[in-house]
């Protein structure tokens, strides 16, 4: 039955990753991913493990400020389906599938039966929420980490029942902190609330969270001694501690220390941390995690089917296991939020649980009330949310660059929407938006500008540009990509 279960989830599914496949070119690049891809994708071109687009990073060494694990699974990747935008937003796709096969094998280690009904119910939730799309259709590492996340929990219900395969929890904690070190932050925390809301448990989730956190501290060992022999160790350590004001507190107390014990000067680190922050107050940042168009829905639907029903469900067997997804849904965006950040892209630390949640109150029966008001809160999520990733007219940009013929091998400074289809002509292109000007080589070639405004950074490029326009070889192509119904582009040489 358990496998009838899951063969009927990937072939329901089958349709979902189709409509996903086929909207992969529809988004512009961004900052992230084109950082995240842009190694992997020189690495699998021959030109070693080098980069040309992470921030603060001389000399085109390797970007060394994110766990590397997602962009080494990336080579592989990529050698096998290519380097276009398409093969590598696909790997996103593919992890999200398996997310939601994890999905239902936690349900099965718990002993909860699931119809097709519920199955249903979790793919259209899993495939159309909008922040969901966002997450599967670009290149960041976070769906990899969630897929973890979600296999150290189906572990961890498996060895409280067996007593068999803790060694696992080590591992898939171990490579967790090697792929996001913000997941790391969400296992923790979700420990901490298994501690406290499962009292039943508690000597277990002791011995589990020993093991977890033993993975996840070695993991932090292996990525700082990648980072190490990378030499960017200290540039490693301030990423880390930027994200979170009380960490960084620490940070001012340690870093000088560290710079003291490695023969490095700290200043430079101290300077950096100091400028990075979170902007926006705390107030702001918890109203942005909890209204959520997508999410409200669905916790709202929940809610109210939960004090609708309440009494009686304290009599189902399966209600100790509502209760604390509940708990786990509303605690964790305010958990991460005082933790440091909870940026979009890592929703799905909510979601998953509210996903769960939903589909076990979905199909408790008698409660056909409840059941209208989750699938009618699943049309609201489909109707006024964002299906479908943003059109634009990249498929007309990705032409004209293809027919760019003087831009090959040329040595090329442009923005991050371009960076597939320069790449595919030229392996010597920088990214301005961040790249630090002073660590461009000399002499380029080209400059390509898009709107002041269309991408992150671009203001840079112009600066840029004004400052080296009287360069007597420097050509300046032109590109509008939003604004105008068609493309409109300009090829200029400066005098």
């Amino acid at each position: 039955m358990r496998y009838k279960t899951i063969f009927i989830y990937f072939f329901i599914s089958v349709l979902p990753v189709c409509m996903a496949l086929t909207g992969l070119s529809n988004l512009t690049p961004w900052i992230d991913e084109v950082m995240f891809i842009d190694t992997p994708m020189h690495f699998v071109k021959g030109m070693g493990w080098i980069t040309h687009s992470w921030y603060s990073i001389a000399n085109q060494e390797p970007f060394m400020l994110y766990p590397p694990l997602y962009s080494m699974i990336l080579v592989p990747w990529m050698t096998t389906f290519g380097t276009s935008i398409f093969a590598c937003r696909s790997l996103n796709v593919a992890i999200t599938l398996f997310i939601g096969w994890g999905l239902i094998k936690v349900l099965q280690q718990l002993n909860l039966k699931i119809s097709i009904i519920q199955i249903l119910l979790l793919i259209i939730i899993l495939w159309y929420t909008s922040d969901m799309v966002f997450m599967y259709s670009n290149g960041r590492p976070d769906l990899m980490g969630a897929l973890l996340l979600v296999l150290i929990a189906n572990e961890m219900i498996y060895a409280i029942k067996s007593g068999k395969r803790k060694w696992s929890i080590f591992v898939l904690s171990t490579l967790l902190m090697t792929t996001a070190i913000q997941t790391a932050v969400c296992l923790v925390l979700l420990l901490l609330l298994s501690f406290l809301g499962l009292d039943t448990y508690r000597k277990d989730i002791k011995c589990l969270a020993f093991l977890s956190v033993s993975g996840i501290f070695m993991g932090f060992i292996i990525n700082c001694a990648f980072m190490a022999y990378h030499g960017h160790l200290m540039s490693f350590v301030v990423n880390i501690f930027s994200y979170s004001g009380s960490v960084k507190a620490i940070a001012a107390f340690i870093l000088p220390m560290m710079g003291d014990g490695l023969g490095i000067d700290a200043d430079y680190f101290m300077g950096k941390l100091s400028k990075m922050g979170i902007e926006s107050p705390l107030y702001m940042r918890l109203i942005t995690a909890f209204t959520r168009p997508a999410y409200l829905a669905l916790l709202i639907a929940d809610l109210v089917f939960l004090f609708l029903y309440l009494k009686s469900m304290k009599k189902e067997p399966c209600y100790m296991i509502i209760r604390y997804l509940f708990i786990m849904t509303i605690s964790i965006p305010l958990l991460m939020v005082l933790a440091g950040r909870y940026e979009s892209y890592y929703y799905w630390m909510a979601y998953l649980p509210l996903f769960l949640l939903t589909i076990l109150l979905f199909k408790l029966p008698n409660y056909r009330w409840g059941c209208f008001i989750i699938a009618f809160s699943v049309l609201f999520i489909l109707t006024h949310d964002r299906m479908h990733k943003d059109n634009n007219n990249y498929h007309e940009l990705e032409s004209f660059i293809s027919h760019c013929a003087m831009l090959k091998d040329k040595k090329i400074i442009a923005p991050f929407s371009v960076f597939y289809e320069i790449s595919k002509i030229s392996n010597d292109t920088y990214y301005l938006g961040i790249f630090p000007p002073q660590d461009l080589p000399q002499n380029m070639d080209y400059i390509i500008l898009s709107e002041r405004s269309a991408d992150y950074g671009n203001d840079r490029l112009y600066d840029y540009f004004e400052a080296v326009s009287q360069s007597d070889s420097l050509q300046l192509v032109l590109i509008s990509e939003n604004k105008c119904p068609e493309l409109k582009v300009f090829q200029i040489k400066t005098d």
